[in-house]
């Protein structure tokens, strides 16, 4: 009779470590998420305070620059300019070489 009361308090000692083993773990398991949940809750609100100043960055510049569809016709102008002067340069360099 003895021995099936030292199996039983065998047993029920095992047992008990083990779920005192499950609830560690389970205790470690659920401070681990509420530290992951906080770091991702800090996370997200550094990303938005990112968003938002790119989000001034580019208002800023938008109405600071020219798009390149506003710089068109100035830089057909420029080029114009530049190509008329490069060609009367090049017409006088050659009008010194034929006359000599």
């Amino acid at each position: 009779m003895k021995t099936t009361q030292e199996n039983d308090t065998k047993a029920t000692a095992a047992a008990t470590a083990a779920a005192t083993a499950a609830a560690t773990a389970a205790a470690t398991a659920a401070a681990s998420a509420s530290q992951a949940a906080a770091i991702v809750s800090t996370n997200i609100e550094w990303i938005k305070k990112d968003i938002s100043e790119i989000k001034d960055a580019l208002h800023c510049m938008s109405s600071e620059y020219v798009t390149q569809v506003e710089f068109r016709p100035i830089k057909a102008i420029v080029f114009g300019m530049v190509g008329i002067i490069l060609v009367g340069v090049i017409s006088a360099l050659l009008a010194l070489v034929i006359i000599r």
